[in-house]
């Protein structure tokens, strides 16, 4: 059984293990939502997707299943250790559907040290990020005719994926900008935007998440 449970629980990504480990310490979600620095919608989405992919009823149910765990893993009583910090260049993956900004973008950063991919919209962003280590995602809010919203992607990013988000864009209409960093960025930068700035900003980011 307990093997069944550690399959579930490693079926979680990192940000619903962090979720589902302060869940069973009792904590609400406002204060997990704080504590990670994310919305309460959002727990409250990971709190139902965690119960989905452990198959239990209740929180109850969840945290008996935390117990059972916990006392199967004689070298594992506290909360799983977070990974290594991976050596070499942060990577990030710019995402920019002008050509001309994206190439210098993309050549700026390089020039500073960092591993950078860019994508020209939305569509491809799942696919790179399941296949690449990528700690800073760079994300144009509006991207081009009939391509997906920026702030809907960034949601979705940040609800699946354990990376730094900052939104690069010319909206500068306050909603948006308070849409993006109560729901899922971890900073908004207004275009044109000065490189050595953004070069700052993405090591304050990822010095925040660790990596």
């Amino acid at each position: 059984m307990s093997s069944s449970i550690k399959s579930r629980f490693d079926s979680l990504t990192p940000r619903q293990k962090q979720v589902c480990l302060q869940v069973v310490q009792g904590k609400l979600s406002k204060q997990i939502a704080a504590e990670l620095g994310t919305s309460i919608n959002t727990i409250k989405k990971h709190r139902i997707a965690i119960l989905e992919k452990m198959r239990a009823d209740s929180l109850v149910s969840l945290v008996r299943m935390m117990d059972r765990l916990e006392l199967a893993d004689a070298d594992s009583h506290a909360a799983p250790e977070p990974p290594a910090k991976r050596s070499g260049p942060l990577k990030c993956l710019v995402v920019e559907d002008h050509r001309e900004l994206r190439s210098a973008m993309v050549e700026a950063l390089s020039n500073q040290g960092l591993d950078v991919i860019s994508l020209p919209d939305g569509e491809a962003i799942e696919s790179v990020l399941e296949s690449s280590e990528i700690d800073i995602v760079l994300l144009d809010i509006l991207l081009g005719h009939n391509k997906k919203d920026g702030l809907l992607i960034a949601e979705m990013v940040r609800e699946k994926y354990d990376c730094g988000i900052i939104m690069t864009t010319a909206v500068t209409e306050q909603s948006k900008q308070l849409q993006a960093l109560l729901n899922s960025a971890d900073a908004y930068l207004t275009k044109p935007i000065d490189f050595d700035i953004l070069h700052a900003v993405i090591q304050s980011v990822a010095r925040r998440l660790g990596v």
